[in-house]
């Protein structure tokens, strides 16, 4: 049987296409979270810190921490989902094989969309020279 290949094959493995966000994209386990924590470059600002960790994976992970100091359990979800929506339309900015941790400081319950991302898009920045830097130096990746 003659098989076609369709754009949608594969898309379980690697990043996906589009602004599409499923598991592979996550980071899911505390042990994993932990590991960006202690190991990974770190970026604060007012209303987010962001800490990013290269991995050996070939493609960008996101995970959120949004704390009960953030607001009630509403004003959470909404952070969330704003910052899962900047990191779909602007992981291409981060460096390509990387773990990133999002924390949300309580400020980030009033903060608006582009607040959210013009610290995101800083944090990207940041990640991507030190990255750099560090590989240009011949340290770990």
């Amino acid at each position: 049987m003659n098989r076609t290949t369709t754009s949608q094959e594969g898309q379980g493995r690697g990043e996906p296409p589009g602004e599409s966000f499923p598991a592979t994209s996550r980071l899911l386990k505390r042990s994993e979270f932990k590991m960006v924590q202690e190991r990974g470059l770190r970026y604060a600002g007012a209303a987010l810190v962001l800490l990013a960790l290269p991995t050996a994976l070939r493609w960008r992970r996101l995970g959120l921490t949004v704390s009960r100091k953030v607001g009630n359990a509403v004003c959470r979800g909404r952070v969330k989902r704003r910052l899962r929506d900047i990191f779909r339309k602007e992981r291409a900015c981060l460096p390509p094989s990387v773990d990133l941790v999002v924390i949300a400081r309580a400020p980030a319950a009033d903060a608006t969309r582009e607040a959210l991302l013009k610290e995101f898009t800083r944090a990207a920045a940041f990640f991507r020279r030190a990255l750099a830097d560090r590989q240009r130096e011949g340290g770990a990746p």
